[in-house]
């Protein structure tokens, strides 16, 4: 377990959105000896505690050394109320970008994400982040 308590003090003060981007990126930036190193990004609405809420998720997995089978995510899921997804608004919301996608390079796929088209709806519509974990466990 390598990067959660790096992201919990990169999150210190983050109040936005893209504050929160900006910390995950930080926390991207320490390769440390991890193999099979990606990131994504998933949205959605999700009912995982009983009460159906939106996640925007930043993960990111790996494996701790070559010798090991076992990876690990270290995931920040931004979560806000729930959100109407209809056929207008499912490309928005329903949103996964990864940087295998992005010919592996973390910086191109966090751009990617800056400039999708979910973190320009939270923005616009100003939607209040209800709540914030940072957890960190094998897969």
């Amino acid at each position: 377990m390598f990067f959660k308590t790096d992201l919990e003090n990169y999150t210190q003060g983050a109040v936005t959105l893209d504050d929160y981007i900006d910390a995950f990126e930080k926390m991207c930036s320490h390769r440390n000896s991890v193999v099979d190193d990606f990131i994504y990004l998933e949205s959605g609405n999700h009912d995982y505690a009983g009460t159906p809420e939106f996640y925007v998720s930043l993960v990111r997995q790996y494996r701790d050394n070559v010798f090991s089978d076992d990876e690990t995510q270290t995931r920040l899921d931004i979560i806000y109320a729930p959100q109407q997804i209809n056929i207008k608004n499912r490309r928005k919301l329903k949103t996964f970008v990864s940087s295998d996608q992005n010919h592996g390079s973390f910086s191109r796929c966090l751009a990617k994400v800056r400039a999708s088209a979910l973190v320009e709806y939270i923005n616009a519509q100003q939607l209040p982040i209800q709540r914030v974990e940072i957890t960190e466990h094998l897969v």
